[in-house]
């Protein structure tokens, strides 16, 4: 009878010898490998990160290291991690490589896009996200050049408004119907070619100046009454900007009167006033141009004689611009109410150097002493003529520090 060997004792196979093993060996270590698994997927899915991305956190130790020595309070660390999972919200524990963080992430990420502190990296990341996006939000963080250049990226009409709104909106869609105004659909006629849209008119000059602007020629004179003729010359003017056609008015009508006061102030020039035949509008432009533009040139080319215009536009001119001077011109008893009103303005002090030519001594002693207290400037006081007024003046400066 053959003996079996123990446990520890070897089988003899030929030249192959192993070790016995006890039952149920192979089914211990299978069992402890399927645990093992378990264990690693449950670490592995216990830190997804929120956009659904795994990352895979190393065991830390006491000293904020991982087993492969990674600081992961270092910014490189936390840098990579939230280039890793484009949390730009991250970016924000960071120091030194803050700006580095928003700019790695700002192709990806409006909120870092805003962040970036370097201009032109901000300007490019806007640009993007305003085609990406169909949406010009975000131009507004750019500087008035780029944010029409950044709005026009999408909409052509953007920053337009009122009639340039329309008219851009009209033409964009190619539809007189955006228009609200007759200036809108002058505008879209004359660019479309469109003689339809001047149907939209009702009053025939206004038909006409829309038909001249569609064919580029002035139709306005094959009107039969000339009333309307003049009208719609006046009309074709102010919508071409063309000073010229004044002169095809009749020189009577209020239109011509309207016509060269209009571009007088608006190109700045008086010499259109002396183009109107009547003498008293001539006058009449000259005084509402001075006054409306700041230049004195109007009122200096009023002839005296004209006594009304003359001295009005003086007066006004005096006290709208702060010209006490200008009221030696007033002739009337309107004389001292001008140097008052003139003098005695509230807002802006009155410079002691445009009290130098007042006429009237006591007016100009006057205007110095109100310029020194405007101006708090007891040094002003000196410069009054009266010892009685002077005394005034800097006793008011005395009492002050007091």
């Amino acid at each position: 009878m053959k003996r079996i060997p123990g446990p520890s004792e070897t089988i003899d196979l030929g030249n192959f010898k192993r070790k016995s093993k006890k039952p149920g060996f192979d089914l211990v270590w299978a069992a402890l490998a399927v645990i093992l698994i378990i264990i690693i997927l449950y670490a592995v899915m216990t830190n997804q990160n929120e956009n659904g991305g795994i990352i895979l956190i190393p065991n830390q130790t006491t000293d904020n290291t991982t087993n492969g020595d990674v600081d992961i309070n270092s910014e490189e660390y936390i840098l990579g991690l939230a280039i890793s999972t484009k949390n730009y919200s991250l970016c924000e524990k960071l120091e030194i490589k803050e700006q580095e963080c928003y700019e790695a992430l700002s192709s990806y990420q409006e909120e870092a896009c805003m962040r970036v502190d370097d201009y032109n990296k901000k300007k490019n990341c806007i640009f993007e996200f305003t085609l990406e996006n169909n949406n010009t939000d975000l131009c507004w963080a750019l500087e008035e050049n780029e944010r029409n250049e950044c709005g026009l990226l999408i909409d052509p009409c953007y920053n337009k408004e009122d009639v340039e709104l329309e008219i851009c909106m009209a033409l964009e869609n190619n539809d007189v119907g955006f228009c609200e105004s007759e200036s809108c659909i002058y505008e879209y006629a004359k660019l479309n070619k469109d003689g339809e849209a001047c149907e939209l008119f009702s009053k025939v000059w206004e038909k006409v100046t829309c038909e001249s602007l569609v064919e580029g020629k002035n139709k306005c004179n094959e009107l039969v009454l000339l009333s309307e003729k003049d009208y719609c010359n006046y009309n074709y003017a102010m919508v071409t900007k063309n000073s010229k056609l004044c002169d095809s008015i009749s020189e009577d009508s209020v239109y011509s009167y309207n016509c060269y006061l209009h571009f007088a102030i608006e190109e700045k020039k008086y010499k259109y006033c002396e183009k109107i035949y009547d003498f008293n509008d001539r006058w009449k432009c000259l005084r509402v141009y001075s006054i409306s533009t700041g230049d004195i040139a109007g009122c200096d080319n009023i002839d005296p004689r004209a006594s009304s215009n003359y001295e009005s536009c003086y007066y006004t001119f005096a006290i709208n611009y702060y010209e006490p001077a200008l009221c030696n011109k007033v002739e009337t008893q309107s004389k001292y109410l001008c140097y008052n009103n003139a003098i005695n303005q509230e807002g802006t002090p009155l410079p002691p150097e445009k009290c130098e030519e007042i006429g009237m001594i006591s007016w100009k002693d006057s205007c110095y002493r109100t310029s020194a207290k405007k101006n708090n400037d007891s040094s002003i006081c000196e410069l009054i003529a009266g010892s009685n007024t002077k005394q005034l003046c800097l006793e008011e400066f005395l009492s002050t520090e007091n």
